[in-house]
């Protein structure tokens, strides 16, 4: 079964991705609000003007190691015959942890004192905000035709397995195959 890497990784789909993802962030920050809100955009836009286009070289950055991260609840989705957005709304915890654990691991390697001091003043209220998010990532990655494709096909062979499955714990392997579509 193709990954989220291989469908939304690669040309020209990424930059589309890129693009999406992009608006998502600035959609996120834009609807938070009180104290940590005015945070949360105050150090936004401290990370913006460090110069143009910074936060998509950043979000670039992480996408592969995102897209692989969330793979695995893809691929659950996929077995379960479910969307994969609203699978990835569901589990948000899991969701947070696993983004998480990327960008703790890519802020540790900052070279930029900014960036460093200020994803660490944020970082503590960083899986509220995320699992927050988790909505908007599963229509995201819902978005995009290569990805809805492949679901909508991987999601039609998962059904029908289960079926054959069903069929199987009441019936003999021969009453299975006279009921199957000839090919």
């Amino acid at each position: 079964m193709p990954t989220l890497s291989d469908m939304l990784g690669g040309s020209p789909k990424r930059q589309q991705v890129l693009d999406d993802a992009c608006r998502v962030l600035d959609e996120e920050v834009a609807d938070k609000g009180g104290l940590s809100g005015l945070a949360i955009k105050g150090a936004y836009g401290l990370v913006k003007g460090i110069k143009p286009g910074f936060v998509r070289e950043v979000v670039d950055s992480l996408l592969d190691d995102f897209l692989r991260c969330l793979d695995p609840l893809y691929q659950e989705a996929v077995a379960k015959g479910i969307r994969p957005g609203s699978h990835i709304q569901a589990n948000s915890d899991r969701v947070a942890d696993a983004l998480l654990a990327v960008t703790d691991g890519k802020a540790a390697r900052a070279q930029r004192a900014i960036i460093k001091s200020t994803y660490e003043k944020l970082r503590p209220t960083a899986k509220k905000q995320v699992q927050a998010a988790a909505p908007r990532l599963g229509a995201l990655l819902e978005r995009h035709p290569g990805f809805r494709t492949r679901w909508s096909e991987a999601s039609v062979i998962a059904r029908y397995l289960s079926v054959i499955r069903r069929i199987a714990e009441k019936r003999s392997l021969r009453d299975i195959l006279t009921r199957l579509p000839e090919a």
